[in-house]
């Protein structure tokens, strides 16, 4: 920056915030980083069920950012092989890094613990100025910087704002910078699945027409389902609103509902007392969604519990 002092305020302290705070630690930069959740929620972020997949170029660059040894290795999981499936098709395309590359394609850290590491990697920096708690009320841009007004009152005057409160930047809106934004209709579930021991650091996912699955390997015996639906069939037909609603109804006011097969892995049939591996189990799922989609899954008994 030249020797010159820059006042730089970022709103939203969420991965792409912190790290950009973070980054900016060794310049002469006074930052202001404005979050509208409040300082327990950001020191300790809940489970969402999100997993995020990094690659070599992202855990370097967590590295820089002294949040990669942050997170337990136990947190940490390999991400060796991707197969992916397309609609009846038995075969898959497989994605991984090639012969004689024994790295894995990537790893697997949940949202929660990444959005810990990268604040704990913040906290106590010298020229970093942190208001958790406070709400965005304006923003007004110049030829002489930018000011922001807070929901409280106070206003701050800065050369540089940068907007990193999501995707749906209400920051953004009001400074009238376009977005090309396509919503495709699709609503997610997601969940973590306790199944049969298979081959770890395998990620498989099934394409249907109107829906996909994946499954996201988290160590031995456990995946994350992720299950793209139409939004009438997510609040219509899927078998966690079916079974227990009121169990499911308070988990919904507290944390995301956690999917729980009842024990295998995506379901198992009550009769039977066998348990199916990942790939196993969304070939049989594909099967069954195509012939009825999921106003049946009822009869694999499904259950519905709180994270």
């Amino acid at each position: 920056m030249g020797g010159t002092r820059r006042r730089i305020v970022i709103v939203g302290a969420g991965p792409a915030g912190l790290s950009f705070a973070r980054a900016l630690a060794d310049t002469p930069a006074e930052i202001t980083l404005i979050e509208r959740a409040p300082l327990a929620a950001l020191a300790e972020p809940r489970f969402d069920g999100r997993e995020i997949a990094l690659t070599h170029r992202s855990e370097r660059a967590l590295r820089d950012l002294d949040a990669w040894s942050r997170i337990s290795v136990a947190d940490i999981h390999r991400l060796d092989r991707g197969e992916v499936l397309s609609g009846r098709a038995r075969f898959a395309m497989r994605i991984d890094p090639g012969a004689g590359d024994a790295r894995p394609l990537g790893h697997l850290v949940s949202n929660h613990h990444l959005r810990r590491a990268l604040f704990e990697s913040v906290a106590g920096q010298a020229n970093m100025d942190l208001r958790a708690g406070c709400a965005v009320e304006r923003v007004q841009a110049g030829r002489g910087g930018v000011t922001v007004t807070l929901a409280d009152g106070a206003v701050i005057e800065a050369d540089l704002l940068v907007a990193a409160d999501s995707r749906f930047s209400a920051i953004r809106d009001q400074l009238g910078i376009g977005a090309d934004v396509r919503p495709v209709g699709k609503t997610m579930l997601v969940g973590r699945v306790g199944h049969a021991p298979c081959k770890a650091g395998v990620a498989t996912e099934w394409f249907a027409r109107h829906h996909t699955l994946a499954m996201l390997p988290l160590g031995e015996g456990l995946s994350s389902a992720v299950i793209s639906l139409t939004p009438e069939a997510a609040e219509s037909r899927s078998c966690w609103r079916r079974r227990r609603m009121s169990a499911t109804r308070a988990a919904l006011r507290a944390t995301p509902p956690r999917i729980v097969p009842r024990p295998g892995h995506c379901f198992r049939r009550r009769a039977r007392s066998s348990a199916f591996s990942p790939m196993t189990a969304i070939r049989r799922w594909r099967s069954a969604m195509q012939r009825c989609g999921l106003a049946r899954c009822r009869r694999f008994g499904w259950a519905c519990a709180r994270c």
